[in-house]
């Protein structure tokens, strides 16, 4: 993709992480908002968002092939020893049951978003736009870090992602309107990781790092 490509999608990224962090801070959960910071990465376009310890993202990565689409990154920063990357996988497959997406995009959209549903007549019109595969697009990264973690001490950083493949048909729709990359990054892929990842949490982890 060109540069230029590249810059409306990473624009769109950034709206993702602002609404994110906005549903936080907003009326319903109304965090203070130094409670939900911005955090910049060199290798991140879009800021991350911290909520509750835990460290959220979304990039755009070079496919292998540089003719395909770009690849939509989700990651979280993983602090607990106890972290169980199979019982994740468990509880993403679960929650991309078509049934399980329809409730949460449903749970989350906006009137933006239902117009979007509305015209293509599928509710399950963002599962459309990405590929997904269980075995190859989830992994774990450890990546060393210059000074000691806040959280754990330790000096390498855990980082759980999952890989979304965006179909060449698709890139075409997300570069005419960069609002509906924007919606399905939000719904289809941020919003099902992040319920995915703290269900698959035991008790002890989520009272850790909600701390």
């Amino acid at each position: 993709m060109d540069e230029k490509a590249l810059q409306i999608l990473n624009e769109a990224l950034t709206e993702v992480m602002n609404r994110f962090r906005n549903f936080f801070i907003g009326p319903g959960v109304n965090m203070r908002e130094e409670a939900v910071p911005f955090r910049q990465r060199e290798e991140f376009v879009a800021p991350l968002v911290t909520v509750l310890g835990h460290t959220y993202g979304v990039r755009l990565l070079t496919a292998e092939n540089p003719e395909s689409p770009p690849i939509v990154e989700v990651s979280v920063n993983v602090y607990s020893d106890e972290f169980q990357p199979a019982r994740f996988k468990q509880r993403l497959v679960e929650e991309y049951r078509p049934e399980r997406v329809a409730q949460t995009i449903q749970n989350f959209m906006t009137v933006r978003d239902e117009a979007y549903i509305k015209k293509s007549k599928d509710p399950l019109v963002f599962a459309s736009f990405f590929e997904l595969d269980f075995d190859r697009d989830l992994r774990i990264v450890r990546k060393e870090k210059k000074t000691a973690s806040k959280v754990t001490g330790k000096m390498v950083d855990t980082i759980l992602q999952v890989h979304y493949h965006i179909r060449p048909e698709a890139l075409r729709l997300f570069m005419e309107d960069p609002k509906l990359f924007a919606s399905a990054v939000y719904l289809y892929c941020l919003r099902v990781f992040t319920l995915a990842y703290r269900k698959s949490l035991t008790l002890a982890d989520r009272r850790l790092l909600s701390r």
